[in-house]
């Protein structure tokens, strides 16, 4: 078992953590204050060091209103905890368990986004600059292992920060134990959360399950993920500084030609002059892959993101954008195109269109997502592309479908599927690109047919 430090050291080590950190280099602070042992422990050596140095310092509640009497316990106890100590409180309620539903999400998830954005809105109304939370190197370890199996990057890696924009931590070096122990012996009251304890939430199920089997293999498991977590701190500051210097570029050869290392830190970069969130590691592999395919002419479009982000990607060039791309920006000229054999049209001055005859061998009679064969005896009428129209559907596959939805479910880009060019007959439609002939248009063994290729300007 690791031996814990007396409240001398403790203390004495929290001023150096802060110190070297410079995280009390401010005239005002703001403490997220649960209550629990953690925030009261937290509480109370800011206050010793607050009017040490002259600091406006405020505990910050808030009651989420999930555990009904035992929330109201607790916004009572850190008012008398604050009373008592001549520290200034300010207390909040949210309903999360109404406000989770409605947004159909977490309770955990949404009780900290609201946490969050209550604490923030408030000291930018009462003009406080920094905010301290009470993590330590417990709650690291658990964050870790968490984005850990969920399949994280080094960027990814670098855990909980001491410091990050205005929210500090200055008990990050600390563990649980730690924290307890130097509770215990300064007699700092503290309440306990009764949903600690259930391992329904994925936290507390790392906590009481995960880390006792952690610490059968190193006592200190939390300190050597404390290292590790610096050094990769360390290594993705350095990509960063890399990757800055192509952050301003659109070229997209150039995006692609990038180690994926640096590709990846010069999106982030990028998206974060426009979205207040970071886009996910999962939106970040999707966006190089596209890159990668628009650079070797595979690929024209738009993705959308979180934050009302949308990144436009072309052979020549990549860039994110607030403004979503027009529903329809390749329809001009998107009047119908009659079709004749031989021939090869331009349509919706974006995709060239090809219509041969010929018979085809029944080893062969395949369709691609830009290649079709069309039966000869099943053309009504004339040929002709047309654009897609809202309401559009055809039978194929035994099914009356419906080609917008046919369309999203094939992640088809949205401004592609206005201009996408359709074969039709007198009759309806044979063939949608990216997805299939229609059932009547499908060409019997060796009978004669009609080979319809489309390709991108």
């Amino acid at each position: 078992m690791k031996k814990l430090c007396s409240a001398s050291d403790f203390e004495a080590a929290f001023a150096s953590f802060c110190e070297i950190h410079k995280l009390l280099l401010t005239d005002s602070l703001l403490v997220a204050f649960s209550g629990g042992a953690d925030s009261a422990v937290l509480l109370t050596l800011l206050q010793k060091e607050c009017q040490a140095r002259h600091i406006r310092l405020t505990a910050f509640h808030v009651n989420h209103m999930i555990r009904g009497e035992e929330a109201d316990r607790d916004a009572a106890f850190c008012k008398k905890f604050c009373q008592e100590r001549a520290i200034s409180f300010v207390c909040e309620s949210v309903d999360i368990p109404s406000l989770a539903k409605a947004e159909k999400k977490g309770l955990e998830e949404t009780a900290r986004n609201e946490r969050y954005r209550l604490l923030s809105e408030y000291a930018e109304k009462e003009g406080y600059t920094k905010i301290a939370t009470a993590h330590n190197a417990t709650d690291n370890l658990e964050t870790v292992l968490f984005h850990l199996v969920r399949g994280m990057s080094i960027h990814g890696a670098g855990g909980i920060h001491p410091i990050r924009q205005n929210i500090i931590r200055p008990l990050l070096p600390f563990t649980k134990e730690e924290i307890l122990a130097y509770a215990e012996e300064e007699n700092i009251p503290f309440v306990t959360d009764s949903t600690n304890g259930d391992t329904a939430y994925t936290r507390n199920h790392i906590r009481h399950r995960v880390l006792p089997l952690l610490r059968t293999i190193n006592p200190e498991a939390e300190e050597a993920v404390l290292r590790f977590c610096e050094m990769a701190r360390q290594d993705d500051a350095f990509l960063f500084r890399m990757a800055e210097e192509y952050a301003q570029t659109e070229d997209t050869p150039l995006l692609s030609s990038l180690d994926k290392a640096i590709l990846s830190r010069v999106l982030l970069i990028k998206a974060s002059s426009f979205a207040n969130t970071e886009i996910s590691e999962k939106h970040i592999r999707e966006l190089m892959d596209k890159i990668q395919q628009a650079a070797m002419n595979a690929f024209r479009g738009s993705i959308s993101l979180p934050g009302n982000l949308t990144a436009l990607i072309t052979p020549q060039t990549f860039l994110f954008t607030n403004t979503p791309p027009a529903k329809t920006p390749f329809t001009k000229n998107c009047d119908p195109v009659s079709l004749v054999p031989g021939q090869k049209v331009l349509f919706a001055g974006r995709y060239q269109v090809r219509l041969e005859a010929e018979c085809l061998p029944s080893q062969t009679a395949k369709t691609n997502r830009l290649v079709a064969y069309i039966a000869k005896n099943s053309v009504c009428g004339s040929l002709f592309l047309r654009c897609r129209t809202e309401g559009d559907r055809y039978v194929a596959g035994g099914m009356t479908r419906n080609i917008k939805k046919m369309l999203c479910d094939a992640k088809i880009p949205l401004e592609k599927r206005a201009s996408l060019p359709l074969l039709c007959d007198d009759s309806g439609i044979l063939f949608v690109p990216y997805l299939m002939v229609a059932d009547r248009a499908k060409p019997q063994s060796n009978s004669p047919c009609y080979r319809l290729e489309i390709t991108e300007a």
